[in-house]
Order: C-alpha cells, then structure tokens, then sequence
C-alpha cells in the first residue's frame, strides 16, 4: 500500500475541491449563470437578492447532504432546476420576484443536496462548503454581468425577453 505524505490534500478535498466542483456538472454552472442572469433582470435592491437565496439556501442545503437522498434524485432535481431557470429566463414566469425568488430558493437547496452529498467531513468538508459559495457567488456574478453586456449590446428578440 502506497504512503500518502498529505492526506486529503489537493483537489479532492478542502477548498479546491469544493471550488471546482459546481464547474464540474453543465447543469449545476448553468444553474449559477442563470441565478446571476435572473438578478440582474430585478429592479433595485431585489437585483442581489436571486444570487443571495441561491447561496443561501444551497449552503443550507449542503449541510443537510448526509441525509441519503438518492443520487439519481438528486441528479433529476439538479438538472430539471437548470432547466426549469432556462425558462424562467425565457418566459414571463420569472417577472415576479416573490415567484422567482421562491424558485430560486428551492432550487439552491436541491444542488446543495447533490454538492453535500459528495462532501468530505470534518474541517474538509467546512472548507469545500467555503470553496463552493465561492465557487457559486462568482458564477452568479459573471452571470449578473453576462446580462448586463447581453442588455446592451445583444439586440436579438430571445435576447430581448431574456434581459427584461
């Protein structure tokens, strides 16, 4: 059996590894772009509080992940999410923000289910949590400023609907 000088050390474990880890699955960065698109299209001080539900209810929801939700669940949930925010960019379902917000908040919980259900324990597992709202606030921020540049520069009607 080989020795291993630093245990749990690298991108396995720890911040790294939380950092990385919603980059890792299309749905869980397409989820976070969305959350970031979503704010933006909010008026005044509603436009913080989309990324703000998400962070906060995913890390609600990683803590929660030792509770065996079974994987394949958590992959549909993650992924209709995803799907499920394409829409509300899309449509008219994301104009109302106690809609939305409510949305957004239940579906931070489900991909913080699927991200603490693979998180280490202990001090690991405090950091990767560390790393992954770090993770998910500059995913949302690059979203946030992906539809600021659509809103003035994109001119297409999809682009329209979507920066309203």
């Amino acid at each position: 059996m080989p020795a291993h000088a630093h245990i749990g050390a690298g991108a396995t474990h720890g911040f790294a590894f939380g950092f990385e880890h919603p980059f890792g699955g299309l749905d869980h960065l397409a989820a976070i772009i969305a959350v970031g698109w979503l704010g933006a299209r909010m008026r005044g001080t509603w436009r913080l509080a989309a990324p703000l539900a998400f962070v906060t209810s995913m890390t609600l929801g990683a803590t929660l992940g030792e509770l065996d939700v079974p994987p394949n669940l958590l992959q549909a949930l993650t992924f209709n999410s995803a799907i499920l925010l394409g829409v509300m960019l899309t449509t008219r379902l994301g104009a109302n923000a106690l809609i939305s917000l409510f949305l957004v908040g239940a579906f931070g919980v489900m991909h913080g289910l699927a991200h603490g259900a693979e998180a280490p324990q202990g001090a690991e597992g405090v950091a990767f949590l560390c790393g992954l709202v770090a993770a998910t606030t500059l995913g949302h921020a690059l979203g946030f400023l992906a539809a600021l540049a659509a809103g003035r520069f994109g001119r297409s009607p999809l682009m329209s609907r979507m920066v309203r």
